[in-house]
């Protein structure tokens, strides 16, 4: 315990110690803002996310482009398949026509003077060959004008017409909604069954424009006359615009004539009931009696034996345009779908006849689309029911030909265009055409086959000028500048006219272009101090063209040499500025290389002097072996995925080393020959020692396991098959006690 010294001595020692100020901040407010911070993080804005719906295709072009192909695949595949019925037909009907009763019906109906006059053009009784051409085509034009003038009387209906797709798709919906009678001439159309409805005709002297001629072209042939059916196969038109109704144009100062439409329902209806009056079959008394109305007389009351058909269901009727009223054309007076050729043995020549309106040798009159002063019919105000776009012969033996550039006015034109069916070039889109007439073609020629192409030929060549831009398109004799290719130009360029303007020139003077590239893929070079001929854009077709062609556009910039058009330009050559291609000669038995350790050999004159052409596959392998230079050669090149892969086809050496690198050759493939069949052999006798072990393995195992084998194989019976025995009460019982 402690006394009162000790701690009073203690404090005292205490205050002994020396303290130090210190000066002591005074306490500063708090900042509330500071405090916020230091204790959560400030508040932040809110963020504001928007997702907007992605953009939708627009899927109705697509859609209306689809529809359109599926249509225009539509109307082609009718338009083939009606074509090829047509043709189908017109040689049913030229067999027909061969029949031996009917040509001696139609003799016996001929004048015998007519006969006679054929008769008497020989050669014993005229020797001059051109006498005799003229007094048979004397001879003809009068037997055309007695048929067409005397015998035969051509009725306005029953004739085959064209029609639009529309108005078949019409007509096939009226026929399915609405009841069509029974009587299968209740249409007006003409049916010809067989042979003897042709003899019905010519017994009765009537029948339709198509056949008269038919039944002429067969009286030509009974009279020993060399003849043809020619028929112009009205196909269904695959263009929605291929029918147009064909209206002269009004003159100055006069008005244009007022269609039923314009002055009123009532003069409208009007002219309808007019025509259904006219179109009906009517008995008038006063024409039974022979008694004509005179005076103020009033006509008695038109009696109608059967309900008028209606156009729009009738097969072969005019269809019905809304607006204005339309004629159709008289079949006695308008170019037709049948006619006839005959053949001048004098003149070596076949030459048409219409025995319709009795015209001979005339070709231009068979086109629908000519002038109506060679023609023979206005073109105003009536349908045109008749298109020419295949023009077929046929003979007696049943082939034909395509004979449509000689009748066609504008065959180059618009014609041949036309039979171009389908996409893509025109080769292709007219290939099917050719196929089908090839199945007609005769299997060999005769030498008038050969006199009829150079006639049609000359045809061709003799076609006036085109009257529209399109008809320059692609046309055999003409050209303009607009329709030159990429890599074609007129040279020399001869003028042979204009057109709205533009020079037209000769397809004669068209020559073909090329790159100083492309000769050399030729084996030709261009002539040194040559200018090229045209400039052009030149194209990146591979990804390593398209890499120099922008290395060359930044070089121009660097250099300033660039025009701002941003193009690199290439020359293109004629074949007259190029010469052939001389590889320098080989020495010292070494091959002339490029840069990449080739050699190029894209057509044989490219083989250097003294080297020759080994092309078998694995023969560098050969060549490397047995030391001798050689080079791989190049024959061209295969174009994928935008690179371009050379095809390299055997290796070119020297002369003096070809036999000894053959001569291995053949003994390395022999070696290797023989190894593959040792290998053949050693698999082969793998296999049957596998089988003959597996046999082995299996034998033994039936012997050791032969005893189980009888009980295995013993069929097992199925407890639910097995027959139990009826128990009686006493063995039940008896069993009951023993248990």
């Amino acid at each position: 315990m402690m006394n009162d010294e000790d701690i009073f001595a203690d404090e005292t020692s205490d205050e002994e110690l020396e303290w130090e100020e210190v000066h002591v901040p005074e306490e500063q407010p708090r900042n509330q803002a500071f405090e916020l911070e230091l204790s959560a993080p400030p508040p932040q804005a809110n963020i504001e996310i928007t997702l907007q719906p992605r953009a939708k295709k627009d899927e109705s072009k697509k859609k209306s482009a689809a529809a359109l192909q599926a249509q225009r695949v539509l109307r082609t595949t009718c338009h083939k398949i009606h074509t090829v019925a047509l043709l189908v037909n017109a040689r049913v009907r030229n067999r027909w026509i061969n029949d031996e009763l009917l040509h001696a019906r139609l003799l016996s109906l001929t004048p015998i003077s007519l006969q006679n006059g054929f008769a008497m053009i020989h050669k014993s009784r005229v020797p001059d060959q051109h006498k005799r051409g003229r007094l048979f085509e004397a001879a003809v034009n009068r037997l055309a004008s007695w048929w067409s003038g005397t015998f035969f009387t051509v009725l306005p209906t029953g004739h085959i017409r064209n029609r639009t797709f529309e108005e078949v798709q019409a007509e096939i919906e009226a026929r399915t909604s609405e009841f069509r009678s029974t009587d299968p001439d209740a249409d007006g159309s003409e049916r010809i069954r067989s042979p003897n409805s042709l003899m019905k005709h010519a017994l009765m002297q009537s029948g339709s424009r198509d056949t008269s001629a038919q039944l002429f072209t067969a009286l030509c042939r009974a009279l020993d006359i060399p003849a043809r059916l020619v028929v112009s196969l009205q196909s269904m038109p695959w263009r929605s615009s291929a029918r147009k109704q064909v209206s002269s144009p009004s003159k100055k100062g006069k008005a244009p004539s007022t269609s039923p439409e314009a002055k009123g329902p009532s003069s409208a209806s009007a002219t309808s009931e007019c025509e259904q009056e006219s179109a009906a079959t009517s008995v008038h008394t006063d024409n039974a009696t022979g008694k004509s109305v005179k005076g103020k007389e009033k006509a008695k009351p038109v009696i109608r034996l059967r309900k008028t058909k209606s156009q729009s269901t009738s097969r072969h009727s005019t269809p019905i345009y809304t607006g204005k009223l339309y004629k159709s054309p008289d079949p006695t007076s308008t170019p037709p779908v049948f006619w006839t050729e005959v053949f001048s043995r004098a003149d070596c020549r076949w030459f048409p006849v219409d025995p319709i309106r009795g015209i001979v040798n005339t070709r231009q009159v068979f086109d629908p689309s000519g002038p109506p002063s060679v023609v023979g019919s206005s073109k105003a105000g009536r349908i045109q029911d008749n298109r020419m776009l295949y023009v077929i012969t046929l003979e007696e033996d049943g082939f034909g030909r395509d004979v449509t550039a000689r009748y066609a006015r504008n065959y180059a034109a618009q014609v041949s265009k036309a039979q171009e069916l389908g996409a893509g070039p025109a080769g292709g889109r007219k290939e099917w055409w050719a196929r089908v007439v090839q199945n007609i073609t005769r299997p060999y020629r005769l030498h008038r086959d050969d006199l009829e192409d150079e006639e049609l030929h000359n045809h061709q060549l003799t076609e006036g000028m085109p009257t529209t831009l399109a008809g320059f398109k692609n046309h055999r004799l003409y050209v303009l500048n607009r329709h030159l290719k990429r890599d074609e130009v007129v040279d020399p360029p001869t003028e042979l006219g204009k057109f709205r303007g533009e020079p037209v020139y000769p397809r004669s003077s068209v020559k073909s272009l090329k790159t100083a590239e492309n000769w050399m893929r030729q084996g030709r070079v261009i002539c040194p101090g040559c200018q090229p001929m045209k400039m052009v854009k030149q194209r990146a077709v591979t990804i390593g063209r398209q890499r120099e062609i922008e290395l060359a556009l930044e070089r121009s910039q660097a250099e300033g040499r660039n025009d701002g058009e941003g193009d690199v330009m290439q020359g293109l050559y004629a074949f007259s500025q190029t010469e052939l291609y001389k590889p320098p000669p080989i020495q010292d038995g070494k091959i002339p290389k490029n840069d990449f350790g080739n050699i190029d050999l894209y057509v044989p004159s490219m083989l250097p002097e003294g080297a020759v052409h080994i092309p078998f596959k694995g023969v560098a392998k050969i060549a490397k072996k047995l030391g001798f230079d050689y080079a791989e050669a190049v024959t061209g090149f295969e174009f994928k995925k935008r690179r371009a892969y050379p095809v390299l086809e055997g290796i070119v050496v020297a002369a003096e080393n070809e036999n000894a690198i053959v001569d291995a050759y053949i003994e390395a493939e022999q070696d290797a020959e023989e190894r593959a069949r040792a290998k053949r052999f050693d698999q082969v006798c793998k296999r049957w020692t596998r089988l003959i072990q597996g046999l082995r393995i299996r034998d033994r195992l039936q012997k050791q396991y032969a005893s189980n084998a009888t009980d295995e194989n013993a069929p097992r019976e199925h407890w639910q098959d097995t027959e139990i025995p009826e128990v009686g009460g006493d063995e039940v019982r008896r069993y009951r006690a023993g248990a």
